[in-house]
Order: C-alpha cells, then structure tokens, then sequence
C-alpha cells in the first residue's frame, strides 16, 4: 500500500530506519562520497587551471624566468667566447699531441655550446616557462656559435675559424 504524507506514521519511519542493515548504510556512504568526489572533480579542474594561469603570470614565476633567460643566454656569450680562447690556444700547440689534446677540448665546448643553446630554446618554447612571460631584450631562439662570435665582435685573430 502506498503511503501519502498525510497518512504519515511516525513509528513507521522509526521501524525503517531501524531495519536498516549495516551494509545498506555503508553503501549509502560510498553513493554520498562517490558524488562529491564527482563534484568536486568538475569544480577543480577548471580552478586547477585557472590556478596555474595565474601562477605563470605570477611576479615569482616572473622573475625567475627572467633571471634563467638571462643567466642561460650568458652561458651562450661565455661558451661562445671559451671556444675562442680554445682554438686560440689550439693553434697555437707546438706537438700534435698538444693539438690533439686541444682540438679534443674545442669540440667538447662546442658541444656544450649547443646543448646550453637547446637548453635555451626550450626554455622558450616552454609556456609554463619563459614562453609567455620571458623578457623582451633577448633572443626567443639561440644563436649559433658562428653568430654569438659575431655578436660578440671577435675577430679571425680572436678567434679563428675550426
């Protein structure tokens, strides 16, 4: 028989509730928190990316890619200018084992060279790094080692070709 809400009885409210098994009750727990997990997961995703928006643009994240650009595209000037200093003094070796030995250092500061330069790039390239944030007065792409040296000024007699 149904029941209609004038037809209330109040100890029949009593007896459901305490005919209730205990595994009816838990799953009516595990239901409750399967929906707020659901709730709360559509409301956290579009805040969790609001969230990281803002951390971008951040005066913190700000000046910390500032202060990485700045540092990585001077390790291009001071690698670009080692290199130099290298095959100065590889040209100037008086044995072929010194030359060797030179020649050897002049390709591993090249290396280095190109890996800061890819280190650089993707420093740009990154848009929870420097890409929407990075200063203005550098480079968004690396220079080659042959245009960092012309950059720089140096001369053949600075720096001669390899």
């Amino acid at each position: 028989m149904a029941r209609r809400i004038k037809d209330y009885d109040e100890d029949y409210d009593e007896d459901y509730v305490g005919n209730m098994t205990p595994l009816g009750v838990a799953l009516r727990i595990v239901g409750l928190a399967v929906v707020l997990i659901v709730i709360g997961t559509l409301i956290g995703i579009p805040l969790g990316w609001f969230q990281k928006g803002a951390e971008i643009i951040s005066p913190d994240n700000v000046e910390e890619q500032y202060a990485a650009i700045y540092q990585d595209y001077q390790a291009l000037e001071k690698g670009a200018q080692n290199v130099c200093d290298l095959r100065v003094v590889r040209d100037s070796s008086s044995t072929a084992d010194e030359k060797t030995q030179r020649v050897s250092q002049v390709l591993a500061s090249q290396q280095l060279y190109n890996r800061n330069a890819a280190d650089y790039d993707a420093r740009w390239q990154n848009v929870f790094e420097a890409k929407l944030v990075g200063p203005n007065d550098v480079p968004t792409t690396a220079p080659t080692l042959n245009d960092m040296i012309a950059f720089l000024g140096l001369t053949e007699e600075q720096c001669p070709s390899s």
